[in-house]
């Protein structure tokens, strides 16, 4: 029992160290992302995720021991994302710990090895394109896809294209992002020890100036931060295309179609909301 116990001490320190290296690269990385408004910034995070797991991976002694290993960073990651200075928190925490999720389950089907790293990336990749779903749907349930569905048909018409090109668009964006994911993989898996130093050493860089970031960053409200997110054009986008969607289609009046658009934007209020309240509150309820 005590040798079992003493061979769990150097694996919970090495997890430790990725999770350290995972978190380092989400609030920095994404901080700087959300700051300079890069589109599909969620994309290049979880490519970035893929690659450590690799590492961390790369290094277990066995099948259990590699997913018990991403499992540990990728869940401690998303905890220590609370304390990223800018954006929303728990929808990154959320994806942070289902990728690594998905990413074990590559390693569970396949196995601690580059095939099992390669189908855990690819799986990974998905959920920065699902999550987005789930978000909208949540909000504005099936109307806002219908309505998008009905513009795309009256494009492809308008240009003389085949209505059904649209999946096979869809299809190749998520395939080219898989294929990105298993590359990553493979590289970390394949390359040398010395890139993942160098890697590493560039984040402990990141990680040294991000107290001066964070200790900068203007602390804005859960309310304030909900308000802000429903000024974005896109959420308006969405709003105003629901909304006339629901008109054309129910002719229930101008008092039931208000009624709706009011809904719509009560529920985007508290999501929104939230999204940047919760992690603050379960961090407190943790320590009680």
């Amino acid at each position: 029992m005590e040798a079992v116990t003493e061979n769990r001490k150097p694996r919970r320190k090495t997890a430790a160290r990725y999770a350290v290296a995972q978190s380092i690269s989400e609030v920095g990385l994404g901080s700087v992302l959300h700051g300079f408004h890069v589109p599909w910034g969620g994309h290049f995070l979880s490519l970035n995720q893929a690659l450590i797991l690799t590492f961390a991976a790369k290094g277990a002694v066995n099948r259990r021991d590699a997913i018990a290993m991403v499992s540990a960073i990728s869940n401690s990651a998303a905890v220590l994302k609370s304390l990223s200075p800018a954006g929303r928190k728990l929808g990154p925490m959320v994806a942070i710990s289902t990728q690594g999720a998905l990413y074990g389950l590559g390693l569970g089907l396949v196995g601690a090895n580059a095939l099992g790293a390669a189908t855990g990336a690819a799986l990974l990749s998905l959920w920065a394109f699902l999550q987005p779903l789930l978000s909208a749907y949540v909000i504005f349930g099936s109307t806002l896809f219908e309505a998008l569905l009905r513009i795309w048909r009256d494009i492809t018409e308008a240009l003389h294209l085949p209505a059904e090109i649209g999946p096979w668009i869809l299809l190749g964006i998520v395939t080219l992002k898989m294929l990105l994911a298993i590359t990553v993989a493979l590289v970390g898996w394949f390359g040398p020890r010395r890139l993942e130093r160098r890697y590493f050493a560039y984040l402990q860089r990141m990680g040294k100036k991000m107290p001066r970031r964070i200790k900068a960053a203007p602390q804005e409200s859960a309310v304030g931060g909900a308000l802000k997110d429903m000024a974005h054009p896109l959420f308006l986008f969405s709003c105003a295309l629901s909304v006339g969607f629901f008109a054309l289609q129910k002719h229930d009046g101008a008092a039931a179609i208000a009624l709706y658009g009011l809904r719509l934007f009560a529920l985007g209020l508290l999501f929104f909301w939230a999204v940047r309240a919760l992690p603050p509150y379960l961090k407190k309820f943790r320590r009680h």
